[in-house]
């Protein structure tokens, strides 16, 4: 029989079903004065963060943000131990994390997707605890419900303003549209704008609202867009996953579906991003114009 604990370090009490219950709805300052702060440092006396505070980061920016590198440098100069990193995903380019969990600033993980170094680290025990992984939407829910309590959210913001309002399709370090820090501005304790791209008033298009949004710090660069299209979000070449992709097409084509106003939704990988420009040529040939897709939006999907 298998014997499953009933608790497990780093995560708590396991439960049956999901949790009961919901976090308390965060709300920004006043948005009537300017949130601008001078520094990070500025910023983490402004959360008055301490040992064992849970920061999250988003990774609209995949293999090129340095939002998450950038903060926990900061964290790790003043002393902080402890401190529990829950991010959407992590990259080959966060690899000065394993730096940080050696000497103790982290000593917690969750993550929805981790690669790279900090991968390997983990997977050889550079952590005490487990790394706790959900799925996008299983993340999204443990915010909601409570589970996951976060006391700062740093935002990786391509555009923002000094009232707070951010934008992901403006700025030098555009991203398109703002989707994964969406829960985190809504129960975070504290939420940072960390913007490359300081506009006027408002900054738009607005993703999230300065309602949403506590400070706003303006660094030289939060990252390179040229990394998003990077490891999963690059599409598949070789013969074995073109060929899956092409079986793919395939159904879908015979599936009686493909008709018009068809709509679909990849995710980001290699196969699903070949399968989406099968899936199109095929939509092409037939004169078959789309409702909408959804998911890992590429520019497979903007051509289409």
């Amino acid at each position: 029989m298998l014997d499953i604990p009933a608790e497990v370090p780093g995560y708590g009490t396991l439960r049956r079903h999901r949790p009961d219950g919901r976090a308390e709805q965060h709300f920004g300052k006043s948005s009537r004065r300017s949130k601008l702060l001078a520094s990070l440092d500025a910023a983490i006396d402004a959360c008055e963060l301490t040992h064992g505070a849970t920061v999250s980061f988003h990774h609209h920016l995949r293999n090129g943000d340095g939002v998450l590198n950038l903060v926990l440098e900061a964290l790790a100069r003043r002393g902080l131990k402890d401190l529990h990193v829950a991010a959407t995903s992590i990259f080959p380019v966060h690899a000065p994390l394993i730096e940080h969990i050696r000497n103790g600033t982290v000593s917690r993980i969750s993550a929805n997707f981790i690669s790279g170094p900090v991968g390997d680290a983990v997977a050889r025990g550079a952590l005490s605890e487990p790394v706790v992984l959900r799925t996008h939407g299983g993340r999204a829910r443990a915010l909601d419900m409570g589970e996951l309590v976060v006391d700062a959210a740093f935002v990786a913001a391509p555009a923002a303003d000094d009232l707070g309002n951010i934008s992901g399709r403006a700025g030098k370090t555009a991203c398109g549209t703002l989707g994964y820090p969406l829960t985190d501005v809504e129960v975070a304790r504290r939420v940072v704008a960390v913007t490359d791209s300081l506009l006027p008033f408002p900054a738009l298009p607005v993703d999230i609202p300065q309602g949403k949004v506590d400070f706003v710090v303006a660094v030289e660069r939060i990252g390179d867009p040229g990394g998003i299209a990077s490891g999963t979000t690059r599409p598949a070449e070789d013969a074995v996953s073109l060929g899956i992709a092409e079986n793919a097409a395939a159904v879908i084509s015979a599936s009686g579906l493909l008709a018009e106003g068809f709509s679909f939704q990849t995710g980001a990988g290699g196969i699903s991003l070949a399968t989406a420009a099968a899936v199109g040529r095929e939509m092409a040939n037939r004169g078959v114009t789309g409702s909408f897709c959804s998911g890992g939006i590429t520019g497979f999907h903007v051509e289409m």
